[in-house]
């Protein structure tokens, strides 16, 4: 075929309909030839064909929880006042959150137990503590305050713990929570307690207990430690203390290295946005559940390894798809669902229980 540069295929003799099943034999049936090597072009002789575009024409939608219709700050539901016609896509395009605090009241609570008494008759046992629960007050916190706040609130439970004991045959242990800057990681360790009772020695091992509060199964993003699963220990005569050393027990332990929040992320959803498009975003987590419209990243929190600022997130720029609310009324509903939960799927009310400040954020809507 005349005219055909070197390197393009010509078309094969014979036709190919559309209906051919041997179509995709037939060759190229369109002949395609690039002109980057002609002169003309390449010297700038002849303009390349221009082709202009335009954005379809769209409008923006503000929500903000402190207008909710009913529900809580970050579970509401919104009047838009009106419906929306002809709209056919949906995008969220900024959000503004608070600053999550990185002790919430879905990761302030552990167990722990130590070595309480040693016992000489019949056989030499370890006799240990009950479970001694720790709740550690909700807030935000660096490497120094939390540091803090550990020993304190684990010191306070072995005090209350040991008025309880008549007996009075050990001098109590101490807890020491420390951090090292050059490895970002935390250490909590016994100074140990010493009996003064039949027995004279040092008791030196405790042990960090996985429980429903969630500091070592949720802690994992702020002071990431070791699961360590309950130990079933047999209750000693006196009904207080309780034998045998769990398999876990030392005298110190020490974390993985410390991200100092409590979620990596946020996710936004909505029941009626999602009513009418084709698909639903996918996790990898079991516990997020679908229909998200916007995931938002909260590390930006801190200012640097430990430390945070402020007390909003900045105008965030969410990851967000671009969601089809095409429906066959042509309108999009002027009642809308929203739901803001983290990273193990819980909503962000569990970490603001009182008075928690609202979410905001704008939608653009293309026609």
């Amino acid at each position: 075929m005349a005219g055909v540069g070197t390197g393009v295929r010509e078309q094969q003799s014979g036709t190919a309909g559309i209906n051919d099943s041997n179509r995709y034999n037939r060759g190229q049936l369109v002949q395609l030839a690039s002109n980057m090597d002609k002169d003309e072009i390449t010297m700038g002789a002849v303009r390349l064909t221009q082709v202009v575009s335009e954005e379809p024409q769209s409008v923006v939608f503000l929500v903000d929880s402190y207008d909710r219709e009913n529900g809580t700050s970050f579970n509401f539901n919104v009047n838009m006042q009106s419906n929306l016609f002809r709209c056919r896509k949906l995008t969220i395009s900024r959000c503004i959150l608070p600053k999550l605090h990185n002790i919430t009241p879905m990761n302030n609570t552990f167990q722990f137990q130590y070595e309480r008494k040693l016992q000489t008759v019949p056989v030499l046992l370890n006799l240990l503590s009950p479970p001694v629960n720790v709740t550690l007050t909700i807030g935000y916190y660096d490497a120094t305050t939390i540091c803090n706040e550990i020993s304190a609130r684990m010191n306070a439970a072995v005090i209350a713990l040991e008025a309880l004991n008549p007996t009075g045959d050990i001098v109590p242990p101490i807890f020491v929570c420390s951090f090292d800057g050059r490895t970002n990681t935390f250490n909590i360790s016994m100074i140990p307690a010493v009996q003064v009772g039949p027995l004279i020695g040092t008791l030196t091992k405790w042990w960090l207990i996985t429980n429903s509060g969630g500091f070592l199964t949720r802690g994992r993003n702020f002071m990431p430690f070791p699961i360590t699963f309950p130990f079933i220990n047999i209750p000693a005569l006196d009904g207080f203390h309780y034998i045998g050393l769990h398999p876990a027990a030392q005298t110190n332990y020490q974390s993985s290295l410390a991200g100092m929040t409590y979620t990596r992320y946020v996710t936004l959803h909505s029941n009626a946005l999602h009513q009418y498009s084709y698909a639903e975003s996918r996790t990898s987590s079991t516990y997020i559940p679908g229909k998200i419209i916007a995931i938002l990243n909260t590390v930006g929190s801190l200012v640097d390894a430990t430390k945070f600022a402020g007390v909003f997130h900045p105008a965030e720029y969410p990851n967000a798809p671009l969601i089809s609310i095409l429906n066959p009324q042509r309108q999009l509903q002027k009642f809308l669902d929203f739901q803001v939960r983290d990273e193990f799927g819980f909503l962000l009310d569990n970490i603001f229980p009182n008075d928690p400040m609202g979410f905001s954020f704008w939608m653009s809507i293309s026609f």
